[in-house]
């Protein structure tokens, strides 16, 4: 029989057969997007992978796992090469603070000696 002739001479049992397929793809889809929103990650990765182009939670995981570790490589990087700069500022910062203590620690030896 084809799917044509279950409909017109069996129309309650393929209503039925329908129903019960809706239900289980809605429950296969909800399952689907549950085990990509426990994975704990909300980006563009994962709401494309719910919405546009679907995707389970396993193929979407190993994609994660490189955006992670791209995104940990460039902080990193970042990172080194923010802090030689400020490296060197504390250098000039504590000179200052150096040449400051001298002069301050002049002043306090003149008042010591008399203002002389």
């Amino acid at each position: 029989m084809t799917k044509e002739e279950v409909k017109n001479q069996f129309p309650d049992i393929y209503n039925e057969i329908l129903a019960e397929g809706k239900e289980s793809g809605v429950l296969e889809e909800r399952n689907r997007i549950k085990e990509i929103e426990n994975l704990g990650i909300a980006n563009e990765i994962t709401a494309k992978a719910k919405f546009e182009e679907p995707r389970n939670a396993n193929d979407l995981a190993v994609d994660l796992v490189r955006q992670l570790a791209k995104e940990r490589s460039q902080a990193y990087n970042n990172i080194k090469g923010e802090g030689k700069p400020l490296s060197q500022n504390i250098v000039e910062n504590n000179e200052n603070v150096d040449r400051e203590l001298e002069q301050a620690n002049r002043v306090l030896a003149f008042f010591k000696k008399g203002g002389k």
